[in-house]
């Protein structure tokens, strides 16, 4: 692969996981089956079973909260306000029913020993740092714990449904969720070592945003063109040609722009005054999507806690 061409992700063992997927029609298509893969909604299911409560009871929680103040016209609140009760809320849910140790128990409950979860930690980290990429520079929203997929023999992830969120009247690629990807407390207590995903993350885009002989761009114009025409539906929406590549090279230009942020290039080339981490950039992204103000801003059905 490409990520294997160069030292940073070579030294690292980094590379894009996914199944073996055959194609057979333009919405068919074999995906392979592992009976080791579960889902992380999967492993929230079981929590949920061996705790004898309902998946839905955080989310019942949440609207019973809700409703309690929305049905008090005396506790109506500005939009601030209800942003804090939302991260109270958050935080209850987080302490009473779904803790930051579910999916740490499930993976430490199928391992034999604690060299075998430490390296299934490492393969889940560097795999996440993939996922991670392909979101944040694809714009790729609604990861929804049952789209993130997770290997019990040895803790690679895998996401499905990778469809890039289009704004509809400036026909480009946005994603306007308030965290960047999906890194929630769960996934933090597993990985243990923030500083091997962040490393991880900048390797890859790195990898892919130095000059050689796999060029970025002309393989995301490819894709870029491809996704802008499936989404318009028709080709109404470019009557001609030249609206087409205009949008193409907007896109393209947007993502690599981010991938160039993820890779802290600027940082490297021209060290800020301050003393502040070479991959400042990442860290701030890891941060907003750890933000507890901005995870409680997300859907309940997003299970923000999980």
């Amino acid at each position: 692969g490409v990520l294997t061409k160069k030292k940073e992700a070579r030294q690292r063992n980094l590379r894009f996981h996914l199944p073996t997927v055959v194609p057979l029609a333009s919405h068919v298509r074999l995906v392979e089956d592992d009976p080791a893969n579960v889902s992380l909604q999967d492993v929230y299911d079981e929590y949920c079973t061996k705790q004898r409560m309902s998946g839905d009871e955080p989310m019942l929680y949440y609207i019973k909260k809700i409703g309690e103040i929305l049905d008090n016209s005396d506790l109506r609140k500005e939009k601030h306000e209800m942003l804090n009760l939302r991260m109270e809320i958050l935080e209850q849910i987080s302490k009473d029913l779904v803790p930051d140790t579910v999916l740490t128990n499930y993976m430490s409950s199928g391992v034999k020993s604690s060299s075998d979860l430490w390296l299934s930690r490492k393969n889940f980290a560097s795999c996440l740092a993939g996922v991670t990429f392909m979101s944040y520079v694809m714009c790729i929203g609604h990861r929804y714990p049952h789209k993130l997929m997770i290997s019990r023999k040895c803790g690679k992830v895998w996401t499905t449904e990778l469809l890039s969120s289009v704004c509809a009247s400036t026909l480009t690629f946005a994603n306007n969720e308030p965290v960047p990807f999906r890194f929630t407390p769960n996934i933090q207590n597993f990985i243990n070592m923030e500083g091997l995903f962040s490393s991880c993350l900048v390797a890859i885009a790195r990898s892919l945003t130095e000059p050689s002989v796999y060029d970025l761009e002309d393989f995301v114009t490819i894709f870029v063109r491809d996704e802008l025409i499936s989404w318009s539906g028709t080709s109404s929406t470019f009557t001609q040609q030249q609206v087409l590549r205009e949008k193409v090279f907007e896109n393209v230009g947007a993502i690599l722009k981010r991938a160039e942020t993820l890779s802290c290039k600027e940082d490297a080339e021209n060290p800020p005054e301050a003393l502040v981490p070479a991959n400042r950039k990442v860290h701030e992204l890891i941060n907003a999507a750890t933000n507890l103000q901005n995870l409680a801003q997300m859907d309940i059905t997003w299970i923000p806690s999980l």
